[in-house]
């Protein structure tokens, strides 16, 4: 089996660039509703840290992990919210001594793996993905059957709170990202040099299943994650409308 092909690349990249969008959105309204709601900024701050924590702390964490197994011993690590100069929001971070490219691209990426496998592992106990797979086939007696067990969980808000909640807080963040072009560009022209070399077909070989399988789990997740915030969007949206109508459409900044 080959490498994951250029379709499926672009549409990974497609799906983090939407989620990325979807997550924002979903977190600026969060915090509009929370304030409203609560009329306080520190009180609705500390609401969004406590309504995401479960996702934060699964974050930070995984930073913390990779950085330990990566032979990082100087470590500090925060689940305390803090306001950004820019107005926004930063839930926690895990602070560590200075990296190199590689180890920066590898702390900065465990939360995204992490985040994945976590979805992967919660939409599998929920049926997501054979539903996924029976929505795509277009089998409309299965869709049926398996949408009737879905709802009839009696756990299923618990595990939808924390797909929400981890699946929202999974993409690396800002001072996450700044090693990544760097390492995408390390990569590529290691991938560069072993196609000059002849290599690259032995790689293809030896890892084109676990590459394949591991791309389409997380074409998977991210589908699945897009899709929970599309439809939460415009509950959330309804309910912001409601409450500056309630408030009498008094302007306040989140």
């Amino acid at each position: 089996m080959a490498l994951p092909n250029l379709g499926l690349g672009l549409w990974l990249l497609a799906c983090l660039a939407l989620l990325g969008w979807l997550q924002s959105r979903v977190a600026r309204h969060v915090q509009l509703i929370l304030l409203l709601a609560i009329r306080n900024e520190h009180a609705a701050l500390l609401a969004f840290q406590l309504l995401f924590l479960p996702g934060v702390a699964l974050h930070e964490a995984s930073h913390w992990i990779v950085a330990r197994l990566l032979g990082m011993r100087d470590l500090e690590i925060s689940l305390w919210p803090q306001r950004q100069r820019d107005g926004s929001v930063r839930l926690g971070y895990v602070k560590t001594e200075r990296m190199n490219l590689a180890r920066a691209a590898f702390v900065g990426t465990a939360p995204l793996v992490a985040g994945i496998v976590l979805v992967s592992v919660i939409s599998e106990r929920l049926g997501l993905n054979r539903l996924w797979t029976a929505a795509a086939a277009a089998e409309t007696i299965q869709v049926r059957a398996l949408l009737a067990e879905f709802w009839q969980r009696p756990d299923l808000w618990l595990w939808i709170y924390l797909l929400f909640a981890c699946s929202n807080t999974m993409l690396p963040s800002a001072s996450d990202r700044r090693a990544l072009p760097a390492a995408a560009a390390l990569l590529g022209s290691l991938m560069l040099g072993g196609y000059l070399l002849g290599m690259l077909a032995l790689v293809r070989t030896a890892l084109g299943g676990v590459a394949w399988s591991l791309a389409s789990a997380a074409s998977v997740a991210m589908g699945i994650t897009i899709l929970l915030d599309l439809l939460l969007l415009p509950v959330l949206y309804l309910l912001e409308a409601l409450l500056w109508r309630l408030r009498g459409g008094q302007r306040l900044r989140a």
